[in-house]
């Protein structure tokens, strides 16, 4: 299976990008494929952070 998440705020240290980041990490933990979709540029430290962890941005 896999999931979009959709962040419409900017992807920095904010409750939604941290709350849209848990839920990621734990479908990621079930097998499921997760790509989350920012409306803006986000840093690549975070970026590859969340890459390592088998998230997508």
């Amino acid at each position: 299976m896999k999931v979009l998440l959709i962040n419409t705020v900017n992807f920095e240290a904010n409750g939604i990008s941290t709350f849209i980041i848990n839920v990621a990490r734990e479908l990621v933990k079930n097998n499921i494929d997760v790509t989350i979709l920012a409306s803006n540029k986000v840093d690549s430290k975070l970026k590859n952070t969340l890459k390592k962890q088998g998230i997508y941005i």
